[in-house]
């Protein structure tokens, strides 16, 4: 009767308020008391000792006011899933209460767990008067897991020990390749080279040049054929006689014929050094001064076009390039103070283990041997002096960026040159065009020093 009554009050109340949820259920689903949650298992993820909150959502969809007791379900033996410790880990705030027709109820349950590990426990609602469709049983899963607070660290010390090992395998790799290179045989340029041959030529003979040149096959044809020019002009061919001297008449004692000076000659194809073609044109200078002049104005015209890599790849080949001519010019230079050192560490090791001899005979036979020395110690310090020289030079990033540098500057002084030129010509008539090809020019520029990752200052 109590509970008829209090059901009565509470449908009283609800009409007078509004019923405003009333009107999503149909009528003939909302006859005697129905309850429906939105989930049936609510998950937990945290840290342990920290609190961790997920809410369930109960709804009132029937016609009368329900009452409700949560109950908390104990296994009768400890279940390993909850680590076998009777101890409270699930948490709910509201575990007693009433829900009228048409609202809902949120319930905030909590967890929280001591140690790390997985959890679950089971929660069923009580209800007064009994529902008609069975409320499921909720299941709450829980899990504490501790944070790896030295993930961090860890990825810092794996990054180093990758770089370090990444290091080691270049100096291997390099250091095996000096052990097994070996003076190649010199040979004549070719009539009519490769392109890989041009470069080959190209690079080395200018790998000196400040600022550097790059190999650019066009430009290397024009100044081949500039050398050339140069070379008829200064040595032409020597013309043979086709009539043999007249014999001379009997009696006559025969004049004898004047020594011939024959003046040596260069090669008559070009070396692919730029400083062999500067001389050039200068000695043109003494006898054909225009046409010297027309072909050293056409050369610095190549140059400036080759002064500037296509690709940022051309800059570190030419600086690995530099490293190792660098590590083996001071190998070489290194190898026979080495051998002198073995040598007379040698020889005075073999003098003191030698008794004193006083037949004069035996020290003069003794004076007179060769120099020697021990082989395997020669080979043993040689190997450390090399790798001294390597660790000491072989740096091809800073390599790298000496070379960026000195085209970055020569990039600035032609950008300058073309920022000057352009304030020259503006406000004058009749120059639009040049106008536009100066700043077209300077763009290029810009464009160029972004595509090679030069630094740009400008």
């Amino acid at each position: 009767m109590l509970e008829t009554l209090k059901t009565h009050e509470v449908e009283e109340r609800d009409i007078e308020e509004g019923g405003e949820d009333l009107q999503d259920f149909p009528e003939h689903n909302r006859q005697g008391p129905r309850l429906s949650v939105s989930s049936e298992t609510l998950l937990f993820h945290t840290a342990p000792s920290r609190l961790c909150e997920s809410i369930l959502r109960v709804t009132n969809s029937g016609s009368t006011a329900v009452f409700y007791e949560w109950v908390q379900e104990r296994p009768e033996l400890p279940d390993p899933a909850t680590g076998g410790v009777d101890e409270d880990r699930f948490f709910l705030f509201n575990k007693k209460g009433a829900i009228l027709p048409g609202h809902h109820t949120e319930f905030r349950f909590g967890f929280r767990s001591s140690r790390p590990g997985r959890f679950l426990e089971t929660w069923t609602m009580n209800t007064s008067p009994k529902t008609v469709e069975a409320i499921p049983t909720i299941s709450l899963r829980g899990l504490a897991v501790v944070s790896d607070e030295s993930s961090l660290r860890r990825k810092n010390c794996v990054k180093k020990l990758d770089s370090r090992e990444k290091m080691r395998k270049v100096k291997s790799a390099i250091e095996r390749i000096i052990r097994n290179v070996e003076t190649p045989p010199l040979e004549p340029p070719t009539v009519h080279p490769t392109v890989d041959r041009k470069r080959e030529i190209f690079d080395g003979k200018n790998i000196d040049m400040s600022p550097p040149v790059y190999f650019e096959e066009a430009a290397f044809d024009n100044m081949a054929k500039i050398y050339s020019k140069i070379y008829e002009v200064l040595y032409p061919p020597i013309i043979e006689e086709e009539k043999k001297p007249a014999k001379p008449a009997k009696g006559k004692k025969k004049n004898p014929e004047p020594e011939v000076v024959v003046e040596e000659r260069p090669p008559e194809t070009w070396d692919g050094s730029v400083d062999t073609l500067t001389e050039f044109i200068a000695k043109l200078q003494e006898t054909a001064a225009s046409d010297a002049e027309s072909h050293r104005n056409e050369l610095r015209l190549l140059l400036s076009g080759m002064r500037l890599p296509s690709d940022e790849r051309l800059i570190v080949h030419r600086a690995v390039r530099r490293v190792l001519l660098t590590v083996a010019e001071s190998m070489e230079e290194m190898a026979p103070k080495v051998l002198e050192e073995c040598m007379e560490r040698y020889d005075a090791a073999r003098r003191s283990s030698r008794p004193e001899q006083e037949d004069e005979e035996a020290t003069e036979s003794a004076e007179e041997e060769a120099p020697s020395y021990n082989p395997e110690e020669y080979s043993q310090e040689l190997t450390l002096a090399s790798k001294k020289i390597i660790t000491d030079t072989l740096s091809v990033e800073n390599q790298i960026s000496v070379e960026k540098s000195l085209i970055a500057d020569y990039m600035d002084g032609m950008i300058e040159e073309a920022r000057t030129a352009y304030e020259g010509c503006s406000g004058q008539q009749g120059r639009a065009g040049e106008l536009e090809q100066l700043s077209w020019a300077e763009f290029d520029l810009l464009r160029k020093k972004g595509k090679l990752k030069l630094e740009n200052d400008t």
